[in-house]
């Protein structure tokens, strides 16, 4: 798509204090520079972002660096996946152009959406005058030949006390600051386990249900005597006409 076409929700999300036709951004019409977009049926882009060969500051001669920019997201679109099918598709790009690195000055508001992505912040938070506070944000890129597989992320950034406040929100559930420690370091806890399960080799694993091999133990299928009814009755403490009698449940008529 072309840049222009991003224009109007980089300016409705990201400047809203500026105008469309100041949401032009340097680069974003070189032949290298991709922009992506979601958009419903109806056509209207819902999500946007940009990507650019670009060194980050930190390490000027990194070649195979990119930036992500002007990435946002409708509002009455969030929590619905948008930004993190784009982020995935921002790395597929880079990746399937030898990329290396991918970086951003990220809103420290989209932090944990970045995170979930296999960023991590680098450097201290800044504030962008105008626009808010930022923090520099890096991962490193698959290889094209896993291109769909995001890289892990370090354990302390696969879940953050914003993503369970996100979830209890979502839950309507109201955490207190001592739950939410609590819930966050014993998630961070079941995450951790289930990479270890996932870092495992089981090529050699045939699927199953159940790791242990299991046969169901059953009878013949042969006629047999029915028990004796009196001898039955006579177990029972009180029987009434052929059946057991029980205690009558409340409310119901005799």
């Amino acid at each position: 798509m072309a840049a222009p076409e991003t224009f109007a929700l980089r300016q409705r999300v990201l400047r809203p204090h500026q105008t469309p036709d100041e949401m032009a951004l340097p680069g974003d019409d070189d032949p290298e520079t991709a922009h992506f977009a979601a958009r419903p049926p109806d056509g209207t882009v819902v999500g946007t972002a940009s990507v650019r060969r670009q060194a980050p500051p930190w390490d000027p001669g990194d070649a195979g660096a990119w930036r992500l920019r002007g990435m946002a997201t409708a509002p009455e679109m969030r929590g619905m996946g948008v930004g993190a099918r784009i982020l995935g598709a921002v790395v597929d790009h880079v990746a399937g152009r030898g990329g290396g690195l991918l970086w951003c000055n990220a809103r420290t508001a989209a932090v944990s959406l970045y995170e979930r992505g296999g960023m991590q912040t680098r450097g201290e938070v800044w504030e962008e005058e105008a626009i808010g506070p930022h923090v520099a944000m890096w991962r490193r890129v698959p290889d094209r030949s896993c291109p769909t597989m995001p890289a892990m992320p370090d354990a302390g950034a696969r879940i953050s006390a914003q993503d369970v406040a996100h979830v209890a929100r979502l839950a309507r559930l109201e955490l207190s600051d001592e739950e939410l420690a609590l819930f966050t370091e014993q998630l961070a806890a079941v995450l951790d386990h289930a990479a270890d399960v996932a870092s495992l080799d089981t090529s050699a694993v045939a699927p199953t249900a159940h790791p242990l091999p299991l046969d169901n133990v059953l009878r013949d299928d042969e006629p047999r005597p029915p028990l004796d009814r009196e001898e039955v009755l006579s177990q029972a403490p009180e029987v009434e006409n052929g059946r057991f009698k029980v205690p009558r449940i409340l409310g119901e008529a005799p």
